[in-house]
């Protein structure tokens, strides 16, 4: 199984913004967001990854095939972080997930940059956190920090660490 990264060019904005759907269907588990008449969500961050420079988009392929994207920012917020980056989406459709999609994506994502990091989960995503715990642990052999947060800046854990 080849696991790649293809940065997302113009050409690939109706791509991202339909797997976004599904990314968005998938938080339906825990958050009330409601279909739009035309029986899509409501979103407006891809628009974004094409137009700012200081952010990153990536199509996850698996043996070519489309499998998910990993968005990127520098919208940290702990202190420690500014300057750094921070996986602003992650999603790796269900054909792939726990076959070992998401931890090479990730690690091919940190691998990128160099420098402070900080991975932001919802208090209410569980298998998430335990996704990007278990990844992170495994990425820094155990060098990251985890705060919980429960504030007008984010609530949920907050992953932090750096890469060389």
């Amino acid at each position: 199984m080849k696991i790649e990264l293809k940065k997302c060019t113009p050409e690939d904005r109706s791509r991202l913004a339909r797997l976004m759907q599904l990314y968005i269907h998938d938080f339906t588990d825990f958050l009330e967001w409601e279909l739009n008449e035309d029986g899509c969500f409501e979103e407006d961050v891809v628009d974004d990854y094409f137009v700012d420079e200081a952010k990153f988009a990536w199509l996850i392929r698996v043996d070519g095939n489309l499998a998910g994207f990993v968005l990127v920012n520098q919208e940290t917020v702990l202190k420690e972080n500014t300057g750094g980056h921070n996986i602003r989406e992650f999603f790796v459709v269900r054909r792939w997930r726990r076959h070992g999609v998401g931890k090479a994506a990730a690690v091919e994502t940190f691998s990128r940059f160099t420098g402070k990091w900080e991975v932001r989960v919802m208090k209410k995503n569980g298998k998430a956190e335990k996704f990007w715990e278990a990844t992170i642990s495994a990425y820094t052999g155990g060098k990251y920090r985890k705060e919980l947060r429960d504030d007008n800046l984010w609530r949920g854990a907050i992953f932090s660490f750096e890469t060389n």
